[in-house]
């Protein structure tokens, strides 16, 4: 930014041709029309807004995307948790053999 700024004085003679910094800024040290400074000024300012808009967005479907991955890693582990506990209710009792009682040694 600082090297292009200086090579922009902003004071450029009338034979010299404008920097990008005089050509944003209206300095007409080339002659240009005032109309062109201004369309090329809007046209930057228009490339500024949308690459912030798609940054924007992006970041967004950034913070969609893991929130999804995360609620479906949730929904996982639950459908796991509920099979696991399912299992445990159909499998085959087994009566509870006696250490003492009648008729045992």
């Amino acid at each position: 930014f600082l090297l292009w700024r200086s090579r922009g004085s902003g004071h450029s003679s009338p034979g010299a041709h404008a920097s990008a910094w005089d050509w944003y800024h209206g300095n007409q040290g080339s002659g240009l029309c005032p109309k062109a400074v201004i369309y090329v000024r809007h046209q930057l300012s228009k490339a500024v807004i949308c690459a912030v808009a798609c940054a924007v967005v992006l970041v967004g479907c950034c913070w969609l995307l893991l929130l999804l991955v995360f609620l479906l890693l949730v929904v996982f582990l639950l459908l796991l948790l509920l099979l696991l506990l399912f299992l445990l209710l159909l499998r085959p009792r087994i009566p509870p053999v006696p250490i003492s009682g009648p008729g045992t040694f």
